[in-house]
C-alpha cells in the first residue's frame, strides 16, 4: 500500500491507498507550529500508526518551495 500525506498550511492530511486505487485508511491532524523538529516528529508518528504497519511507499505534496535535487522541502507555506 502507499501512503499519501498532503502538507497544507494548516493541516496535514494523510491516506493509504491500495494497489487498486481504493482508499483503505484516511485522516487529518492540524499542522505542528512549534517548529520543524516537532512538525518532522508529527509526520514520522503518522506513518507509525498501526494502520500503517503495511506500507510501502509514501508521497508526500507540499506547497514549496521544493529542492528536488536534495529531496528536501525548503518551506511550506
Amino acid at each position: 500500500r502507499i501512503l499519501g500525506i498532503d502538507i497544507g498550511a494548516t493541516t496535514v492530511k494523510f491516506a493509504a491507498v491500495t494497489p487498486e486505487g481504493s482508499v483503505a485508511h484516511r485522516g487529518a491532524l492540524p499542522v505542528a507550529s512549534a517548529g520543524n523538529e516537532q512538525f518532522v516528529a508529527q509526520l514520522a508518528s503518522v506513518i507509525a500508526r498501526p494502520e500503517f504497519s503495511d506500507i510501502d511507499q509514501v508521497g508526500i505534496g507540499s506547497p514549496g518551495p521544493l529542492d528536488l535535487e536534495a529531496g528536501k522541502i525548503i518551506a511550506s507555506a
